[in-house]
């Protein structure tokens, strides 16, 4: 075996490895870190963290704590994968803070090492932070909606939608998945009200596969 077949295989080995099927996997923690400030110019400002186990039963937060973060990524048995990462953080006034970001791709897999582009073209990438969550009202077929209808269902002082930007894949395993988002929002309460993020990082592990992460797969209805 001469030294360019041996760089071919390997070559060939690396490919395979990097781009190999995950089953849909859940993840029942992370951390989630997301500092903004308005743009183009403005005094609007904040970070958001949420770090902490996936809440349970319809709930973002697990019983006795104040923050948490999970998700659900891999390939879907029908074709294509998804990502769906979410933190959240209570407030003192017992309102919610809410970043939700949905990587979807209805034939391919999803590969680290990839930046995908703000989209609701496949493959969809899309980040929204709900800032002063008071309530949400889902309807009852969640198979028939979008994630105008999810988002009109929340009530919240301010509901920013990334307009441009990426989120990056740097990981996805059986183990973990983490990246990067960065990009500008803006608010559908006030669309001149506008914020951007350049250092917001996702982490999420605490694997787990079966029943309950086919369940939590689910939510890629909502994202066809």
């Amino acid at each position: 075996m001469n030294v360019r077949h041996v760089l071919i295989t390997a070559c060939s080995l690396l490919l395979a490895t990097s781009v190999a099927a995950l089953p849909l996997t859940g993840f029942g923690q992370g951390t989630i870190h997301f500092p903004y400030q308005q743009w183009p110019i403005g005094d609007f400002q904040g970070q958001f963290d949420a770090e902490g186990p996936a809440g349970g039963a319809g709930n973002f937060i697990s019983p006795g704590y104040d923050q948490g973060a999970g998700g659900v990524a891999g390939d879907l048995p029908e074709g294509g994968a998804t990502l769906v990462a979410y933190g959240a953080a209570r407030n003192p006034d017992d309102s919610l803070d809410l970043l939700v970001l949905v990587v979807h791709t209805a034939t391919d897999t999803l590969v680290p090492g990839t930046s995908y582009e703000v989209s609701v073209e496949d493959p969809v990438c899309q980040v929204w932070f709900l800032d002063d969550v008071t309530g949400i009202t889902l309807p009852d077929d969640l198979t028939q909606v979008d994630w105008e209808d999810l988002v009109g269902a929340v009530e919240a002082a301010h509901k920013f939608v990334a307009y441009s930007g990426e989120v990056r894949l740097n990981v996805l395993d059986a183990t973990q998945v983490e990246g990067a988002i960065s990009g500008r929002m803006f608010d559908l309460n006030d669309t001149l009200l506008m914020i951007q993020t350049e250092t917001g990082t996702f982490h999420l592990d605490a694997a787990f596969t079966g029943n309950r992460a086919l369940g939590m797969g689910e939510l890629k209805l909502l994202y066809r």
